[in-house]
C-alpha cells in the first residue's frame, strides 16, 4: 500500500516545492505537485493524463510495453530519433 497526494499549490508557493517534496519523502508519501496555474491551460484531458499516469509511474508500474508479436520472449527493444534545429 503506497501513501500517495495529488497537492495543487498556487503559483506565490512555488519557492516551497522542495520543501513539500522533502517533508513528503519523510512520511514515506509519493507525491505529484503542480501549480494551480497548470489547471487552467488548455487541453485538461491531456494534463491530468499525463498527471495520472505519472503517479503510476511513481508507484512502480510500468507506464507501458510494447511486444511485437515476431520477438522472442527475452529481448531488447531500442529506439533512435533525431531532430533539426533550425537557428
Amino acid at each position: 500500500m503506497h501513501n500517495i497526494a495529488l497537492i495543487i499549490i498556487p503559483n506565490s508557493m512555488k519557492d516551497d516545492y522542495s520543501k513539500i517534496k522533502i517533508k513528503a519523502i519523510d512520511m514515506y508519501m509519493i507525491t505529484q505537485i503542480l501549480l494551480k496555474d497548470t489547471l487552467k491551460k488548455k487541453n485538461f484531458n491531456i494534463i491530468a493524463t499525463n498527471i495520472l499516469l505519472q503517479m503510476n509511474a511513481k508507484r512502480g508500474n510500468i507506464l507501458w510495453w510494447s511486444k511485437p508479436s515476431f520477438m522472442p520472449d527475452s529481448f531488447m527493444l531500442v529506439a533512435y530519433d533525431t531532430a533539426k534545429i533550425n537557428n
